[in-house]
């Protein structure tokens, strides 16, 4: 039984590969359409159409005790409860090109160098990605830019320090 079920998955297997190769062979079969490839501007507007910080977006500026919670928040992990009340966290509000200057870093094409962000540092331990069966590690600083009316994260850091 178990040589005819091997016989069998072998059979579907080069059935599958002739298949595939034969549709290769003769381009795309009727009915389907060739893929095309997208044009940058259409890219583009997807992004900002998905992206929040690169949308326009007008209003209140949130305020700076609502932004250092969030950043506890992201500091934390998600499903985790947000870094103690007492953790030192500062902010500043700025232009973004006035931080990646500070910074020496590139502003994003897509966002207005003239765009209003909260930059947040939050002092307290942060979990790090590991590969799975990796022991648990941990940074100690975790700073994250937010647009300052929409909420939206543009960049995050763990272990820099750039509100002194």
């Amino acid at each position: 039984m178990k040589k005819l079920i091997m016989l069998v998955g072998s059979v579907v297997a080069l059935l599958a590969v002739t298949a595939i190769s034969a549709l290769a062979a003769a381009g795309h079969p009727q009915g389907i359409p060739a893929p095309t490839p997208v044009p940058a501007a259409s890219g583009q507007a997807y992004r900002i159409a998905h992206y929040r910080a690169a949308q326009d977006i007008r209003g209140k500026v949130i305020p700076e005790q609502q932004i250092i919670a969030d950043a506890r928040q992201a500091a934390a992990g998600p499903g985790v409860p947000a870094a103690a009340p007492t953790a030192a966290a500062k902010a500043r509000l700025m232009t973004l090109g006035a931080f990646d200057r500070a910074n020496q870093l590139t502003t994003d094409p897509l966002l207005s160098a003239s765009k209003l962000v909260w930059v947040v540092t939050v002092h307290a331990k942060t979990p790090l990605l590991t590969r799975p069966g990796d022991p648990a590690r941990s940074a100690n600083v975790y700073t994250v830019v937010y647009d300052a009316v929409s909420g939206a994260a543009i960049e995050k850091g763990v272990n820099v320090n750039y509100v002194k």
